[in-house]
Parts: structure tokens; sequence; C-alpha cells
């Protein structure tokens, strides 16, 4: 649950960030050129990043770790695909679909390979050295 909202404001924030730097490189972020429409990225853009901050240490406080870290990495790139393809009028896959199903394939496979591996074992303890607990 909190992974997958932290992945989807990750997204959020990559969506917008492309938002303000289009802008930026359109010259619609110049003094005396600023409306509504080319603002309200600008704004959203830091809300987004606290955001996704405080959701992200929320998901990782209440998780297991490789869980958490694999979901976001599946669900950030394809939940900015997804808002991007919703979005957007232009299309986003065009005819490379297969191509995008592969790679969201590949990355759902390589997260959870990575989720269900075995975790790597502590160094042995120095001679002498005692663990508390």
């Amino acid at each position: 649950g909190r992974a997958v909202a932290t992945g989807l404001c990750c997204a959020t924030t990559a969506v917008l960030l492309d938002a303000v730097a289009t802008l930026a490189t359109a010259g619609a972020l110049a003094p005396g050129r600023l409306t509504i429409a080319t603002l309200w990225p600008l704004l959203a853009l830091p809300i987004s990043v606290v955001v996704s901050t405080l959701v992200g240490q929320s998901a990782l406080a209440a998780g297991r770790l490789p869980w958490v870290l694999a979901c976001v990495a599946v669900v950030n790139p394809l939940g900015s695909l997804t808002i991007c393809a919703i979005a957007s009028t232009a299309p986003v896959v065009g005819g490379r679909l297969p191509a995008v199903g592969l790679a969201a394939a590949c990355m759902v496979a390589g997260a959870l390979a990575v989720a269900r591996g075995t975790p790597i074992s502590p160094r042995p303890a120095p001679a002498g050295w005692r663990r508390r607990g």
C-alpha cells in the first residue's frame, strides 16, 4: 500500500519535473510570460517532492526494505508512463508498445528477484567481541 503510493508520488514528481523542464526550454517561464497554465506545474513540483519524501519514509518505516524498494522500482516508471499517456495528447508509446511491455515485464521480474533474494550475511564478529541482546 504505502510502497505503491510512494511509487506513484515519485512518478507524479517525475511528470511535473518534465513539465517544468519543457516549459523552461520553451521560454514559457520567462518574466511576463507566466500564466496560470504555465505556473501550476512550477508550484506543484515542490509540494510533490515533499509529499513523495514523507510517503516514502512512511513506506520504508512500515514495510520490509526489499519489498518496498522493489515495489517502488516497478511502480515509479510504470506510473510515470501511465500519467503521461493519460495527461498528454501526444502518443507516449507510439508503435513501440511491445518493447514497452517487454521492458515492464523485465522490471517486474528483476524487482521480484531482488525482493526474494537472500540477504547478504553479516561478517563474523571479531574475536572477543560480544553482541548485546
